[in-house]
């Protein structure tokens, strides 16, 4: 199965809390393309929003059988339609008494890059981030792209040498 036809089919099974982009966004760069099933296990064990005892309960025959939930759900349970489940213990919140964390992107000439980098730092489980781009007199597009991502999330600053 290609990885688009495996991404369609895992984003219909997925709770309406849970962003597919994010299991885009977890894997290693290329699995989609190279090997969609690994993609697919590895992003689904990583999604912090799933709940796979939820998935094993509401599946009565799963019960006893001692199956790995993510293994069952890409071998049998995606093509017998079975849902997945939001874990609202590791919901996204905003808490104001905890801590900030502060993520510092170096970009020289990173076009082709930053896009990535962007939403991979974005698309993190915890809110609560402020992100700081140094954009070392880049000659390419990369500042256009930083400020287009500065113009939508107001924890973007940006500190450019051009």
């Amino acid at each position: 199965m290609d990885e688009y036809n495996l991404f369609a089919l895992i984003s219909a099974s997925l709770p309406p809390e849970v962003d597919p982009a994010m299991l885009k966004v977890a894997c290693p760069p290329g699995w989609w393309t190279s090997r969609p099933e690994a993609a697919a296990a590895y992003a689904l064990r990583k999604c912090k929003y799933l709940d796979w005892n939820a998935y094993l309960a509401n599946n009565p025959d799963l019960r006893d059988l001692s199956v790995d939930p993510v293994t069952h759900f890409l071998k049998d349970g995606l093509y017998e339609g079975r849902k997945l489940y939001y874990c609202k213990e590791n919901h996204k919140h905003h808490d104001t008494n905890s801590p900030v964390f502060s993520i510092i992107l170096y970009c020289k000439n990173d076009e082709l890059y930053i896009d990535k980098s962007f939403h991979s730092i974005t698309h993190q489980h915890f809110d609560n981030i402020e992100i700081f781009i140094i954009d070392d007199a880049s000659d390419d597009n990369s500042l256009k792209i930083i400020q287009k991502f500065c113009a939508n999330d107001k924890r973007i600053r940006v500190l450019s040498f051009s």
